[in-house]
């Protein structure tokens, strides 16, 4: 953000913290958009070099189980401050914001930077009776918290409000050890050197950005071990190096596991030449190894397995022979009980092991009670008691605390609202005190919730605001604390909060939402899937291998043409490359003898598409080892011609012919191998189990191609198609009762013998994969599918937000309704590219082949100057130019008058034929 940009929205919150009150919408509109469309400096990227978190406050929206705010309590121990209101009818119904089912409450805004955001509870659908919760900042260390209740019915209601204040741990608990003073622990993980006499696929590719060899657990020390069936092979082998200081008689502690009735025999050399018997118990045990006298310095330490039986190591210490009894380990605590500090509408919370305290304080005048609630989950046990007030305390049994301030009745008159203005600060008690202070000397107003932050946009857009501005909360709030990657507790955006953790290829649709509205998160959404060089992981991997992150650095350069963002993410995505490819250290992808990629040595689902029936029919027949499917060859070759344009803009030249190469190979593979002329889709390849080499195409017991769906026309994505199958995968996919459905896409052929209604991708609609479609359509000139896609995208998500204000995951073909997950975002984020592409002026979009060099567009004067490389040209091709509505443009291209269709006020649809240099300047104005 510049440095304007930053004051101004300083200056914002300070103008809704005072009487002047009322936001400025298109002030902050400015403002915001000013954040967004800012490139990061180099210096900037080089501060993500090293770390998987994004940039955020640290109160922000990301507790996983209640709606609210939270904070991080603490960074390295991933332990979270959680701050939850639940509103309802006084001794009646209660609105609990659980994040894990629908529950009667709506992400509603959400400003870039998570400085502000704000919820929707609906005590009586549809806003009869509703809360608005809204969370802004007061103080950097403080956030000020607005509960507006509304009664928009005819009659008096009585209402209450519960706050519900704790602390959450993480779940993964690690043990600690207790050590002589200045003695050290060398952890499990904290290896040199590991070598497995098996390689194993994921040795360059652990899941969840673990180490090689690493397993979570909180029996572990800093949860962390060397555990994932070491020493399964005789001879496997692991070596660490520290310093060790001086000792008269050194003894060495092991703590390891074994499972129970076996025995593990290590041979360790370097610091001393031992044979060790560990017995396993099943149980964390320790092993004390006699050194003798040692002098300080450097050391090396090898464990070598002397017999095939694996070993849990969780690490190791040296101590003196007497310090022995000093050695221990206990479980971290779980203390959830806070000493509680009542005092007149306040409460001031310090928690075992934590160093500050947390305060809350209100401005009310109805009466309240101070409650505890023990226990995890308050949706059972707090609905019991909803209908007295007599409880001091509420109990389930499960483990946790919340502090509760229930304040109760909060009478309203027909067509009314009142607000409860709360602060929250954290800090050592006198600070605490002094933010009570400023909050009560504040004159507060009401804040506007209703402020419209997706920037200009032309009229025929606005029937989609609402939706989008839905969408865009939803994104923006499905962040969550902690996730474990690459050794830290990091903050991430999930596609739901049902999922508590990473996921690779729905990353990639929130980095491509994100790249709409505000780059920083898109550009930080790239870089916690993407490592550097000294990471030894190929890329951080969870679910399914869809490359997704290649086609987000290809937006990301087309919006900015950064060539810090471009030179930072190359090397970072040709490991990534490599490794799909099967290039790349332990890579598994490319190790049958037709060329053909399979991903099934990583995770079960090739294209995400979970319930997909050759993906199926393959695993239920145990085919997946040397069975191909199509997408992830046709990823390869579509991924390989981005990265090769991004080569040849970045200066690496030399890997140009490396990458086209590729695309030959992969083309010839799948051409001579995938492709049914019987039903005019490609197919998933069987291979001989011994020989690898490619046999049949898998078919049902009928005879039927099991692939008939979209993974069967991946190569038109990729661009590899013949005239002849080009023509036949559009057929296939516009036309009703195959691919094409009234609201959209089908993954599956309508007409396949083994389509159903009832699937969880087969039988429904997603928007990912006809996001690709999509962009495929302007690759070829197709405008109209194009636009048939998208305007059929956007009208069926406004029809279901409008309906029921839920972001959904899927939409069922027979129904037309949204189903799946309620919060969604991920692989829903598509609707917020598309309405970006036809409605948001300045905006241009074009499709897989193109690489636009420079771009500039002026709105007070409504020109728009672009250059457009194009790595391949088709026949015909298609670019969008979304202008501000109104009025009549000019359009030339390479300096000619160039016609155009404007299907759309502003939308400007220009068709660029096939050019010998490939190169096209393309120049709009009035």
């Amino acid at each position: 953000m510049t440095y304007q940009a930053k004051s101004f929205v300083g200056l914002i919150h300070k103008l809704f913290l005072h009487k002047y009150g009322i936001i400025l919408l298109f002030l902050l509109l400015v403002a915001e958009s000013s954040f967004s469309q800012t490139a990061l400096s180099e210096k900037e990227f080089e501060k993500l070099n090293h770390s998987h978190d994004i940039t955020a406050p640290d109160w922000g929206p990301y507790s996983k189980s209640y709606a609210g705010v939270s904070h991080i309590a603490n960074r390295d121990q991933g332990i979270r401050f959680d701050f939850t209101v639940v509103t309802g009818y006084y001794r009646g119904k209660l609105v609990i914001p659980n994040h894990l089912f629908e529950s009667d409450f709506h992400p509603w805004t959400a400003t870039t930077d998570l400085n502000s955001f704000s919820f929707r509870q609906e005590i009586a659908w549809k806003d009869k009776i509703f809360a608005d919760l809204s969370v802004t900042k007061f103080k950097e260390d403080a956030r000020l918290v607005q509960i507006k209740l509304s009664n928009n019915t005819l009659e008096t209601q009585a209402l209450s409000v519960n706050m519900l204040a704790g602390i959450s741990y993480p779940e993964v608990r690690p043990m600690q050890v207790k050590l002589p003073f200045g003695r050290k622990w060398t952890g499990g993980i904290e290896y040199d050197t590991l070598e497995y006499v098996v390689p194993r696929p994921d040795d360059q590719l652990r899941p969840d950005g673990l180490l090689k060899g690493e397993w979570r657990s909180s029996q572990f020390t800093n949860g962390s071990a060397l555990a994932d069936g070491f020493g399964r092979h005789k001879g496997d082998f692991v070596s660490y190096k520290f310093d060790a200081d001086g000792y008269e008689n050194a003894h060495l502690v092991l703590r390891y596991r074994v499972a129970e009735g076996s025995s593990a025999i290590l041979k360790t050399d370097g610091l001393a030449q031992k044979i060790l018997s560990l017995k396993g118990t099943g149980k964390m045990e320790q092993y004390v190894v006699p050194i003798g006298k040692m002098a300080a310095g450097s050391q090396i330490l090898r464990f070598v397995a002397a017999n095939s039986t694996s070993v849990e190591i969780d690490g190791f210490t040296l101590v003196e022979k007497d310090e022995l009894a000093s050695v221990s380990f206990e479980k971290s605590s779980s203390d959830f009980l806070p000493v509680q500090e009542i005092g007149d509408k306040s409460l001031i919370l310090k928690f075992p092991g934590l160093q500050q305290h947390y305060g809350i304080s209100w401005k009310s005048s109805e009466p309240y009670i101070f409650r505890d609630l023990y226990g995890k989950y308050m949706d059972v046990s707090l609905r019991k008691v909803a209908g007295d007030n007599i409880y001091p305390s509420v109990t389930d049994k499960s483990e946790g605390h919340h502090a509760n301030v229930f304040i109760r009745p909060i009478e309203l008159a027909p067509l009314s609202s009142k607000t409860i203005f709360v602060i929250l600060c954290q800090g050592d008690k006198e600070h605490l005190e002094n933010v009570f202070k400023d909050f009560a000397n504040e004159d507060l107003v009401p804040l506007v919730n209703e402020v419209e932050t997706l920037g200009s946009i032309n009229p025929e857009g606005k029937p989609y605001v609402f939706s989008q501005e839905r969408m865009k909360a939803t994104l923006l709030q499905n962040v969550v604390y902690p996730i474990y990657n690459g050794g830290k507790y990091t903050r991430h955006f999930t596609p739901g909060k049902r999922w508590n953790s990473l996921y690779t290829w729905d990353s990639g649709f929130i980095g491509l939402g994100m790249a709409e509205v505000d780059l920083r998160r898109a550009v930080e959404s790239l870089n916690s899937y993407t490592n550097n060089e000294s990471n030894p992981n190929a890329f951080v991997q969870h679910g399914s291998l869809v490359p997704v992150q290649f086609f987000l650095y290809q937006e990301l350069w087309n919006k900015t043409q950064s060539t810090e963002l471009l030179k930072y993410f190359y090397p970072r995505l040709r490991k990534y490359y490599l490794f799909f490819t099967g290039q790349y250290g332990s890579s598994t992808m490319n190790n049958l003898k037709s060329g053909l990629l399979r991903p099934f040595d990583y995770f079960y689902n090739s294209g995400g598409w979970d319930d997909y029936p050759a993906q199926e029919y393959m695993h239920h027949r145990g085919l997946a080892a040397h069975t191909a499917p199509v997408i992830t060859t046709a990823m390869a070759i579509r991924i390989a011609k981005i990265m090769s344009m991004a080569a040849a803009t970045s200066g690496n030249l030399k890997d140009v012919a490396a990458y086209q190469k590729d695309i030959s190979s992969f083309t010839k593979a799948i051409q001579k191998n995938s492709w049914d002329k019987e039903s005019r889709y490609f197919g998933y390849v069987v291979h001989d189990r011994i020989t690898k080499e490619a046999s049949y195409i898998l078919r049902t017991p009928e005879g039927e191609n099991f692939n008939k769906g979209l993974d069967g026309l991946y190569p038109l994505i990729a661009g590899i198609c013949t005239e002849d199958q080009k023509a036949e995968a559009l057929k296939k996919l516009f036309t009703s009762g195959k691919l094409w459905t009234d609201i959209g896409l089908s993954v599956v052929d309508q007409s396949a013998g083994y389509f159903s209604k009832n699937g969880y991708w087969n039988g429904a609609i997603w928007f990912a994969h006809q996001w690709f479609v999509w962009k495929t359509m302007l690759d070829l000139g197709e405008t109209r599918h194009a636009n048939k896609i998208a305007k059929t995208a956007l009208d069926l998500y406004k029809t279901e937000v409008d309906s029921t204000y839920n972001t959904y995951e899927i939409f069922r073909v027979q129904t037309g309704r949204g189903n799946g997950w309620h919060q969604f975002s991920g692989l829903s984020a598509p609707v917020l590219n598309w309405f970006a592409a036809y409605y948001k002026p300045g905006t241009i979009t074009s499709g897989f082949n193109s690489w636009i060099e420079s771009k500039t567009y002026q709105p007070g004067s409504d020109t728009l100057e672009a250059r457009i490389m194009f790595g391949t040209m088709e026949e015909q091709q298609t670019v969008l130019i979304c202008m501000p509505a109104g009025k009549k443009y000019q359009v030339f291209v390479n300096g000619k008058k160039a016609g155009f269709r404007e299907s759309l006020a502003g939308l400007l649809e220009i068709s660029i034929r096939q050019l010998k240099a490939k190169e096209v300047s393309i120049s709009v104005h009035p």
